[in-house]
């Protein structure tokens, strides 16, 4: 296990006042067995690219992982209620590793729950920004609710840099991309974590569940360009066709369909990984499951998001810690129905 310490006490470097706070719930389905709340990011990740002409999808065969061990994580962070001054959230991280010939292993790291207010979110997102990139934080701190958002993935990449330093000749799967220069996430920091993976011998890579890429003359998703391929297969060296904001993109772009007949992804690479993309994309498409994606991340996502009865008792706890009593919905007040 690693030793978050750190980035926990940078949650409560200031004290939230204990004065009854009227705490609104966020309404949890108890029907639903896993509850996933996206929080949405109030910066969008956006780009141009030429549509990649004379780039032909080619055939992906499987290569089979021997000698490897496959480490995946995955975070998650859900608003559990509200407060006068801001809001409750709560953050859990999950990292998978198989090794071969032994039994899959979990590291679950929270839930953390945490006040986030208009009072100490300069506080506790300069403190975690500091601690995880060791680089003074510049820039605006988005309101309580988008910032709960900037600490699960700071709480991810903190975890991520950990592992890429520490693990050797593992495959690391990472959610998400390898973006870098946007405000939350500096692009020497990516660089950082890729370098460290090769000095030893890991393979790090980051797989998209969804993208807002897009082909520039057609405006469509860049998946769209296995569309009409079907069988596993890839395109790879789309970075190069970004018009604009192309610097963002750390990682080398491709799209593949892992699975036979599963759903095509968008996969960002090491450009500077010895191995060719082909061989990389070939090593993810042995974990992949019948609909293309990772099993070790589905693994990951699913041990790290909240189940409603665990929400429920967060938001129990949550009114024991800060000494709070319910607030009436006023939604439900004025439209029951």
């Amino acid at each position: 296990m690693h030793n978050l310490g750190d980035l926990v006490k940078c949650l409560f470097t200031e004290e939230v006042a204990k004065d009854g706070l009227a705490f609104r719930p966020s309404v949890v389905d108890l029907h639903s067995f896993i509850v996933d709340d996206e929080i949405p990011s109030d910066e969008e990740e956006t780009a141009d690219f030429v549509d990649p002409l004379g780039i032909t999808p080619q055939p992906l065969d499987v290569t089979p992982i021997r000698d490897m061990t496959v480490i995946a994580l995955d975070s998650t962070a859900f608003c559990l209620g509200e407060i006068p001054e801001g809001i409750v959230g709560g953050v859990r991280c999950s990292l998978v590793s198989s090794s071969p010939n032994q039994e899959s292993t979990l590291e679950s790291y929270g839930p953390y729950v945490f006040a986030l207010t208009n009072q100490n979110r300069q506080a506790i997102y300069s403190s975690l920004y500091r601690t995880v990139y060791h680089a003074e934080l510049s820039g605006r701190v988005p309101t309580p609710y988008f910032l709960l958002h900037r600490i699960r993935y700071l709480f991810e990449r903190w975890l991520q840099h950990t592992v890429a330093a520490e693990v050797k000749n593992s495959l690391v799967l990472l959610d998400g991309s390898l973006i870098g220069g946007t405000i939350a996430n500096p692009k020497e920091s990516v660089q950082a974590m890729l370098k460290n993976a090769r000095g030893n011998e890991n393979i790090l890579v980051a797989v998209s569940k969804s993208t807002v890429l897009t082909l520039r003359d057609s405006e469509r998703s860049i998946v769209s360009l296995l569309d009409s391929v079907p069988g596993r297969c890839f395109v790879t060296g789309l970075r190069e066709h970004i018009s604009q904001s192309r610097e963002r993109y750390v990682g080398e772009i491709s799209v593949a369909r892992l699975a036979t007949s599963g759903q095509a992804f968008r996969i960002d690479t090491d450009p500077d990984d010895p191995l060719p993309v082909n061989e990389i994309l070939g090593l993810v498409s042995g974990r992949a499951g019948e609909d293309g994606y990772p099993e070790d991340l589905r693994l990951a996502h699913m041990t790290c998001v909240f189940s409603a009865i665990e929400l429920i008792e967060l938001q129990a706890a949550a009114m024991s810690s800060y000494d709070m009593g319910l607030r009436e919905d006023q939604h439900w007040k004025l439209f029951p129905l």
